[in-house]
């Protein structure tokens, strides 16, 4: 009896992966990250790169820098193959697939699969819809992280679309790492009965060291990383982890810092006390000398920009810390949602005023100046606030900039404010975090509930990219700030509304 042929099943076929052009604004090296597939460029994207890269305006500075290192990551790949051989597919690196690139208006010119209107998604879904039909020894993939790319490709008859998420760090925002954590019982409680295996000192500033097996808290706490808070309503202490020490064939050991959480909440940041545990712990990180970035996450009103500015001008020539930084730069990068601003006149900082007010409204707050009962010789509630504002702006050299200005530079001895940062893809935070040189802290604020950038969402987030990738850090800590803190009406509308 003949055996019969097996027939291959679809997932057995050889894939090929046709991309979007946002895929690779999103992450440059976009064609290095799909293993032994093949990645298929029609020439449409090729133009809306060069478009992009050409453009005049500067509000998509890093937009630029991102698209000509995609250019010339496409460049290194062709190299001088001849045109055959690029129609063909050129090898992008060892055991990675091929690079094609399709001339699409050549092959769409008498495509039966029309659709409406001239534009670029059109083109992808009719090449992809074609090479589905014509290509039936390999599966072909529309790559996109357009939503509605993925829906008209997928009504237009396109088989298969997927979401670049190459980029992405979590499978839900709600695992994102909070940076503090609220137990119970008390961790006091946890420890009695072990102290055979524990090591207490006192360190400085009230602070009491705890060394002992870190299986004590595997049961507690599931993931443990460095500078995570931990705090119970039981007991007055916040704990923090300061170290874990792995060594091969013996017991992890972990050390928290203990502190007394009334003298968290006695701190005063440039007239600025905490009003809750969470707001303590930011404080805790934002003044810590050995903590070199602090990410700050949480919803409108919960204190972000008041509480780093606070803790910025603390620290500066303006302020009563003993750490004395030389500047606070204070950054943002503009989302698209800026561009029917049009062109601004001013110097850098005027023109990012409109971007920053959050931290004049702040400083508003920080600078306030009690002149009640002046007289004709004494300045005026409005003239006293915008002095000691200015005062202080010059006494802690702070600078608004926007965030292109950090590309090529190595910033010493500053603060480092980033504000929106949840707008940024993940490469693009790479580029602003690595500026940092000597000296220098990185203050991150953003609220991945609120994101304006196109093409990011908050799995995508450069701001869950940096919390996810950054928690291990020794000098690095993240506290997500719960809403409510600006008044009760912002508390009352932030759940409701």
């Amino acid at each position: 009896m003949t055996e019969a042929k097996k027939v291959p099943s679809v997932n057995d076929l050889p894939r090929q992966y046709l991309l979007d052009t946002n895929v690779l604004i999103s992450d440059p090296s976009a064609i290095y990250q799909f293993q032994e597939h093949d990645i298929v460029i029609p020439m449409i994207l090729l133009e809306e790169l060069d478009a992009i890269k050409d453009g005049r305006s500067s509000k998509d500075d890093m937009v630029k820098s991102e698209v000509r290192q995609a250019i010339r990551n496409l460049s290194a790949i062709v190299g001088d193959h001849t045109p055959e051989e690029i129609y063909a597919g050129i090898q992008i690196a060892e055991g990675a697939g091929k690079l094609r690139i399709l001339n699409d208006a050549e092959m769409l010119k008498d495509y039966d699969l029309q659709m409406m209107g001239d534009v670029a998604d059109n083109s992808f879904i009719r090449l992809t819809h074609l090479l589905q039909t014509n290509e039936s020894d390999r599966r072909t993939i529309f790559v996109t992280k357009d939503f509605n790319a993925k829906i008209k490709a997928k009504s237009a008859g396109v088989r298969e679309v997927e979401e670049y998420l190459n980029e992405q760090q979590l499978s839900d925002i709600e695992f994102m790492a909070s940076g503090f954590l609220e137990i119970t019982p008390p961790l006091t409680s946890i420890l009695e009965g072990n102290e055979d295996g524990m090591d207490v000192r006192q360190g400085r500033g009230g602070v009491t060291m705890y060394t002992f097996p870190l299986a004590c808290l595997k049961d507690l706490v599931e993931d443990i990383y460095l500078n995570l808070y931990i705090f119970s309503e039981q007991e007055e202490n916040v704990w923090r982890v300061a170290n874990i020490d792995a060594r091969p064939g013996e017991p992890e050991l972990v050390t928290l810092h203990c502190k007394p959480l009334s003298m968290m909440m006695k701190v005063d940041a440039f007239g600025i006390k905490p009003r809750s545990v969470p707001q303590a712990i930011a404080f805790d990180a934002l003044l810590d000398p050995a903590i070199d970035m602090v990410q700050l996450t949480g919803p409108a009103g919960s204190g972000k920009t008041l509480l780093a500015l606070a803790a910025a001008l603390h620290q500066s020539r303006a302020g009563d810390s003993k750490t004395k930084y030389n500047k606070i730069l204070v950054t943002r990068n503009l989302p698209d949602m800026t561009e029917a601003i049009g062109f601004l006149p001013g110097t850098e900082e005027e023109k990012m005023a409109p971007w920053l007010a959050a931290f004049a409204d702040s400083l508003e707050v920080l600078a306030d100046v009690d002149t009640r009962g002046h007289t004709d010789d004494k300045p005026g509630d409005h003239e006293a606030m915008m002095d000691s504002i200015k005062y202080i702006t010059s006494k802690a050299n702070l600078q608004y900039k926007s965030a292109n200005f950090m590309r090529g530079r190595s910033i010493q001895n500053a603060i480092v404010i980033l504000d929106e940062s949840q707008n940024l893809t993940p490469h693009q935070i790479r580029s602003i975090i690595t500026r940092s040189g000597m000296g220098t802290k990185m203050i991150i604020l953003g609220n991945v509930g609120q994101i304006d950038a196109r093409y990011v969402s908050a799995l995508t987030s450069g701001l869950t990219h940096a919390v996810e990738r950054m928690k291990g850090y020794q000098g690095g800590a993240v506290v997500s700030l719960p809403g409510g803190e600006r008044s009760p009406l912002s508390s009352f509308a932030e759940s409701n509304l």
